[in-house]
């Protein structure tokens, strides 16, 4: 693989597809991994399906159903201890296949499909904008502390039952 004039040429082959196609088709295929199982996904879900079928319903059809293996999958009891692995291998799997995509389309249909693209990364930026970007999901005990007279705190959406507990202890009656 070699630069050359602002695209990365795939030597042995045909493909050469602009870099920032290339960086689109990437973090396009981290957002696709990080909707799954959040209130984004049937959006995102519905966008992938659209760019990924483009005019042939069957191959839309193939599509979501890929698209909802993979949510099968992250969502699977079995994931959550292999998360970040199972979500770096399906990350790598939307990119390549949307670099492959978008290099099969003639340039005024790679133009839309990069369009849409970029509204599932808008939806992702926009999931993630609460507390300066980070976002956090979790089956399990999550723990926000302040430290050294810092201030902390969390936007909390609850899917079940919460405790909370105060962070002092009880006072002493005298």
């Amino acid at each position: 693989m070699r630069m050359f004039d602002g695209f990365l040429c795939f030597f042995g082959g045909t493909n050469v597809l602009g870099e920032s196609m290339a960086a689109l088709s990437a973090a396009a295929g981290a957002a696709v991994v990080q909707a799954a199982g959040t209130d984004a996904w049937i959006s995102v879900r519905g966008v992938m399906r659209r760019v990924l079928g483009g005019r042939d319903e069957d191959e839309g059809i193939r599509s979501a159903a890929r698209l909802d293996a993979m949510a099968a999958e992250l969502a699977a009891p079995s994931a959550l201890q292999e998360r970040e692995r199972v979500q770096e291998w399906w990350t790598r799997v939307w990119r390549e296949r949307l670099e492959i995509l978008l290099e099969s389309l003639p340039e005024e249909h790679r133009a839309v499909a990069a369009a849409d693209l970029r509204g599932v990364l808008e939806q992702a930026r926009q999931r993630g904008s609460v507390a300066g970007g980070i976002h956090v999901e979790s089956a399990r005990d999550v723990s926000v502390r302040a430290a050294g007279g810092s201030v902390a705190g969390a936007a909390v959406t609850v899917e079940g039952g919460i405790h909370l507990s105060s962070p002092l202890p009880p006072r002493r009656q005298d």
